[in-house]
Order: C-alpha cells, then sequence, then structure tokens
C-alpha cells in the first residue's frame, strides 16, 4: 500500500485535475439538526410493537455508522421488528410525523446511505427466515430482508442448490445487496443478484404492503431493486435455485502488465470457460502491481475439468490451482476488520478501460492506499433499469478498495473519488451506488438517464411525502 501520500500532494493533485471547491461542494452535509419528537414520544405512539423500538444511546450510535465509517448521522431510533406490521406502523407515524427512515442490513454502505439524521433506522436484522419453497413448479429460497447470503447458501447447499448469482462476503444481508444491486463472480454471464428475483414483499413509502413482481406492480418491483430503498423497504424476497456443483477448480493467474490481465480475461468471457471470474492486484514492494485474475470452474465430482482446457491461449506469468469444495469456495472470504473504506466503485466501458486504468496507475495520488481490483462484465446479463452499465457490451468494474491509515486526510480521499468518477463518467462510465463517491441530486438524474422519469414517478406514487432513504441524497427534500 502506498501510505505515503502526503495531504499536500493530494491538494496538488486536486488543484491539477478539478477546482477544489467544486469538488468539495459535493460532500455531505452532516449537521445536526433537532427532532421533531423525542424517543420516548415516538415510543408512546407505538404501544402495540412486536419488536423494539431503542433510544438508548448505544443502540442509536450503532445506527449511526455503516461500513465506510465516514458519514456518521445520528438518528432518533432504531427499530428491531417483529413483524411486516411494525413496519408499517413506524412507516405511518413517519408520515404523520414527518420524520425519515431509512432500513439497515449490515450497515455495508460507504457513505451514510443507510443512515438518516433525527429519524428512525430500521435494523432489518431480526428479519432473517431463510425457507426453501417451490415457486411456479421451480426451487426457490424465501429470505427475509435481513437474512444473511451465506446462510441462504448453506441452506440451499444442503439440497445441492445454489442462488444464481453470490456476493464474495457471504456475511451481507438480502435486502442490502437487493437494494444496491448485487455482484459477484458470476456476474460476468448472469448480471446482478437483482436480475434473479422473482418477487418482493414490500412496506411502500406511504405504508402498504405490497407483493410485486415483474407480472404484479412492476413499476414498484423495479423501483425497489436496485432502487436504493427510495420507494419501498424490501421485507423479504423469493429467489430461484439452481443446481450447484459439488467442486470448483480455482485458478489465481498472475500478470505483470494489466493489459495481459484484461486480455485474458476478456477471452474467458467471450469462451466461458470459467464459472467464476474476478480480478484482484497486489503492491508489489518495489511499486507498481501484479494484476491476478481468479477463474473458477464448476464440477460434479469425480468428473474434473480438463486443466490443459483451462490454461489454453493464456498469456499468464505464473499461476496456482486448488480444487475445493463449493461450500469452501462461497466461505473463502470472510469479514473485514474495522476502519474507514473511502472505496469506490467505477463501470467503464471496455474500450475506454485501459486508456483510464494506465492514467490511474501512473499516478500514485489517484491509487493510494489501494490494490485496484476489476471484472470483465457483459452488459446482457444486466436487465434492472436502475442498475446502470456503460453502454457497451462489455464493461469492465474497476475498484479501489482504499484502507487509509488513520492519518490520512478524507476530504481529499473523498474529493479524489469525485475526479476519478468524473473523469469516468465523462468517457462513459458509470458508478455502482455504494461507492463513497460525493453525489448530488443532479448527478443522480444523470447517473440514472433515461430510467429518471419512472423512477421519479415511482417515488411520487409510492413515497409521496417523501419518507424513505434520504441518505443517497437523491430525491430533495420535501
Amino acid at each position: 500500500m502506498h501510505q505515503g501520500i502526503s495531504r499536500r500532494e493530494f491538494g496538488k493533485r486536486l488543484t491539477a485535475n478539478a477546482t477544489g471547491a467544486a469538488v468539495l461542494a459535493h460532500l455531505p452535509a452532516c449537521s445536526i439538526q433537532r427532532p421533531l419528537l423525542s424517543g420516548e414520544a415516538l415510543r408512546a405512539e407505538l404501544p402495540e410493537l412486536r419488536g423494539a423500538l431503542l433510544t438508548d444511546d448505544a443502540a442509536r450510535q450503532s445506527g449511526a455508522v455503516d461500513f465506510g465509517q465516514i458519514v456518521h448521522r445520528m438518528p432518533l431510533a432504531v427499530l428491531k421488528p417483529r413483524s411486516v406490521s411494525d413496519m408499517v406502523k413506524v412507516v405511518e407515524i413517519a408520515n404523520r410525523r414527518g420524520i425519515k427512515l431509512a432500513m439497515r442490513g449490515q450497515g455495508h454502505a460507504m457513505f451514510g446511505q443507510s443512515q438518516v439524521n433525527g429519524g428512525v433506522v430500521i435494523d432489518s436484522s431480526t428479519l432473517n427466515s431463510v425457507r426453501l419453497i417451490s415457486y411456479r413448479g421451480r426451487p426457490a429460497v424465501e429470505a427475509g430482508a435481513g437474512a444473511l447470503w451465506g446462510d441462504i447458501l448453506d441452506a440451499a447447499y444442503a439440497h445441492k442448490l445454489t442462488p444464481p448469482v453470490n456476493v464474495d462476503p457471504g456475511y451481507l444481508s438480502v435486502g442490502g445487496t437487493l437494494s444496491t444491486g448485487g455482484f459477484g463472480g458470476m456476474t460476468w454471464r448472469d448480471g446482478f443478484q437483482t436480475d434473479h428475483v422473482l418477487e418482493l414483499e414490500i412496506v411502500s413509502g406511504d405504508g402498504q404492503f405490497i407483493t410485486c413482481s415483474d407480472e404484479s406492480r412492476p413499476e414498484l418491483f423495479n423501483a425497489a431493486l436496485a432502487g436504493m430503498g427510495q420507494c419501498g423497504i424490501i421485507v423479504k424476497a423469493v429467489i430461484p435455485l439452481i443446481p450447484a456443483p459439488t467442486h470448483v477448480r480455482f485458478f489465481v493467474f498472475s500478470y505483470g502488465d494489466i493489459q495481459s490481465a484484461i486480455a485474458d480475461m476478456t477471452l474467458f468471457v467471450r469462451d466461458g470457460r470459467f464459472n467464476h471470474l474476478d480480478g484482484r492486484s497486489a503492491s508489489r514492494p518495489a511499486g507498481g502491481f501484479t494484476y491476478n485474475l481468479e477463474g473458477g470452474a464448476f464440477f460434479d465430482a469425480p468428473n474434473d475439468p480438463s486443466d490443459a482446457r483451462l490454461l489454453a491461449d493464456l498469456k499468464f506469468s505464473s499461476r496456482t490451482a486448488t480444487t475445493m469444495t463449493y461450500p469452501e469456495y462461497y466461505r473463502r472470504q470472510g469479514p473485514l476488520k474495522p476502519s474507514r473504506h473511502p472505496w469506490l466503485y467505477l463501470c467503464l466501458p471496455a474500450s475506454r478501460f485501459l486508456e483510464y486504468a494506465t492514467k490511474v496507475f501512473a499516478t500514485p495520488a489517484e491509487y493510494a492506499f489501494a490494490a485496484p481490483r476489476y471484472s470483465v462484465w457483459r452488459r446482457s446479463g444486466v436487465k434492472r433499469p436502475l442498475a446502470l452499465l456503460p453502454d457497451e457490451d462489455l464493461s469492465i468494474r474497476f475498484q479501489l478498495s482504499r484502507f487509509p491509515p488513520a492519518t490520512a486526510d478524507m476530504d481529499s480521499l473523498l474529493a479524489m473519488n469525485r475526479v476519478l468518477y468524473e473523469r469516468a463518467r465523462d468517457m462513459g462510465g458509470t458508478r455502482l451506488t455504494t461507492a463513497a463517491i460525493p453525489f448530488s441530486q443532479s448527478d443522480w438524474v444523470r447517473h440514472f438517464g433515461p430510467s429518471w422519469a419512472a423512477f421519479r414517478d415511482a417515488k411520487k406514487r409510492f413515497d409521496p411525502k417523501n419518507v424513505l432513504t434520504p441518505g443517497p441524497g437523491i430525491f430533495a427534500e420535501s
């Protein structure tokens, strides 16, 4: 990691790339607002909750932080619901009293997206049911919003089944990833997790309990999937299951340059030799990176795939290979240590990626405290209107998972994220919604583009008083 980047160097870079005042103007406002009512008064208006409404300092502090540990907004209370009726009651009071609500899963947001100042954070961890069902004759899992993907994978694999797309960290929640997109090693072919949802149960912003799907209330269904909780709160989801392999032949290929790594990953996407694809990099002691590709070939033992076929026509400088069981594969990534995470997630059109990445990798201030990650995705697999990729057949995800020391200047890192986003945007790139990028409402309008009008109309219809999920700043305060 390049932990020697100084604040002065960041300042020089910002001056060279953008007007500092314009960039910093996008940073989130965290001013303290006086609550419209006290926690005790709110509790008095909710006498018949099955769950718990917590107003103590410890509970409120837990609702004021997230994975990013950058933004801190103190809620009035934290609700741990035990039923849909609990959520409906809180939504009704929010509308009547003019307070804001935000659903929180595992708090994996980077930039305060699931926080709410002076409102109520709904902790979904109590809505963690997992049940295998038959849905229109197909195997599926019915999961509460707070269920963890690791628990779903375990329950499904007991029947040799699996969801079509898995996020690598199994400790993320169903409601969280479906609200933001949800990507993993199979996204290159099969899209986001939001592309594999059969049905949702939602509490809308005006307090209705609605079951929706592509066939029933599709306008709400599509506004909820990758919609960051703007129109409704996901309570439960039905997700299809497909046959799971018994084993994975897992390769890590290493390259000395990004061009060769991207060429081989593009080849993998074109010929489909691997099921799992992802790219990571590792810092070299003398500077620069080693670019690593992960390729996982699924199989049922004892029918091992041919290594000769999997390794044909590749440009790697070295490789490792492991055979693991499918549970070992999906459990391989554990939680990260708590720290500040000003992470940047972008998607570039494949035709511009090397131009973009080469410039970033040539400038230590731009990739400071990060070992970049990347993956090549097919646009055809992504179908939900709010899960946006560049307008090319192939897109390349570019991720800077920054791990700055405590002494790092966070404002400079966020401003740098903004500079890198604008450069990607001007090349036809997009952002992923959980990223730590300062954003205004006009930025969101531009981001959603042709999808904005339908999203805005759904917001007006299902959350007319704008009580849901203010953290991302997508819709102006009403």
